[in-house]
């Protein structure tokens, strides 16, 4: 996450690195061949890193809080083992902690733009759905890589 903007004479980029706990629940919409579904619900975001960079320097950044919480809504489709998937990330908390003796100077909320492609790929357990395993029999579910594609900068935005 982070942000970037800039000046005549120079670019500043903020940089947020983030471990994120999403908790999504998924409705799929039952249907043959492709398969819409929708996500939402909360995620717990744990910073790692804050830095500013500018004129070829860096400086980690010591205000900004170590966790963040927020929403995500999403939406995709599922086709035979491939998905493709949009997410939103709304934060709800203001990350910016200002030092004492400084004035308000508004709140640092983050939000993100994902796009998201998987595939599944088939286990055992594929196998068995597709050649009728017997009832009750226990199956895992398919192992899914995701790959994701984050719309850079402008994913946090100051509210004065």
């Amino acid at each position: 996450k982070g942000a970037k903007f800039g000046t005549d004479s120079d670019d500043v980029v903020e940089k947020f690195d983030y471990v994120e706990i999403p908790v999504l629940f998924k409705y799929t919409v039952d249907g043959q061949g492709a398969r819409p579904y929708f996500l939402v619900g909360p995620y717990l975001g744990l910073n790692t890193s804050a830095k500013i960079e500018s004129g070829g320097q860096s400086v980690d950044v010591d205000e900004i809080k170590s966790t963040d919480f927020g929403l995500v809504f999403g939406l995709g489709v599922e086709l035979n083992q491939f998905l493709i998937e949009a997410r939103y990330e709304l934060g709800l908390t203001d990350i910016y902690e200002e030092p004492e003796g400084i004035e308000d100077l508004g709140s640092l909320k983050t939000s993100t733009i994902a796009i998201q492609i998987g595939y599944a790929f088939p286990t055992p357990s594929v196998w068995a759905q597709k050649n009728r395993a017997p009832r009750g029999a226990r199956l895992p579910r398919p192992v899914v890589v995701q790959v994701v594609i984050r719309r850079p900068g402008n994913s946090a935005a100051r509210v004065r």
